[in-house]
């Protein structure tokens, strides 16, 4: 917001109306972690690419002997016929359930839960409720650190899809988009956001 001279007023809201939030009118803008595809490009522009992650899975330690696998293809098979977590419209969600437009096919057999939030999704993990929770790798490690789940979930450390984050802006809006573009630009020609992605997911 400073660096294109903009104040900034926070509006919090569940995930899957982050993207709508812009058309509607309600935000100028949204960034939460918002993958670039085709689905949501049908409705909003987005800024350049400002931070690149994976959807991974998540499980109770004492699965390591059934989820071993060390590539996506052994995972993908390991993973076939569980019950599986996913967080509504978080990438994940189109890799288990399958969706045209992401390119995924979906996973034969899961048992697909949809939840609200992560917490929600860890919970339900934790008691036996499901087998595994897919998400966004940088919420799943944080999942996995707190306090209270470090002893009992962990995250197994490969990349089910690939993915870059960026900023939504209402269609159209070529002057905005040209003035976040550049910010990105010079902040990552500075480190800053390096210095973010070191801090935020040591």
């Amino acid at each position: 917001a400073e660096k294109i001279g903009a104040e900034i007023t926070f509006e919090n809201m569940e995930f899957d109306g982050v993207v709508a939030s812009i058309p509607s009118g309600t935000c100028d803008v949204a960034i939460s972690g918002l993958t670039i595809n085709a689905a949501r490009s049908k409705t909003v522009d987005f800024s350049v690419p400002y931070y690149e992650d994976s959807s991974q899975i998540l499980i109770v330690k004492k699965d390591d002997t059934i989820f071993t696998g060390t590539t996506k293809a052994e995972l993908d098979t390991q993973i076939e016929n569980k019950r599986v977590g996913v967080c509504t419209g978080f990438t994940g969600q189109a890799y288990a359930q399958g969706d045209e437009e992401w390119g995924f096919t979906g996973i034969a057999g899961a048992d697909v839960k949809i939840y609200d939030n992560v917490g929600l999704a860890v919970q339900d993990l934790k008691n036996g409720m499901i087998d595994a929770v897919i998400m966004d790798d940088t919420p799943a490690k944080e999942a996995a650190t707190t306090a209270e789940n470090a002893d009992d979930v962990k995250v197994i450390d490969v990349a089910l899809t690939t993915e870059a984050y960026g900023i939504a802006i209402k269609k159209g809006n070529t002057e905005l988009k040209e003035k976040i573009d550049t910010a990105i630009a010079e902040l990552k020609a500075a480190g800053k956001i390096d210095e973010l992605k070191t801090k935020w997911n040591a």
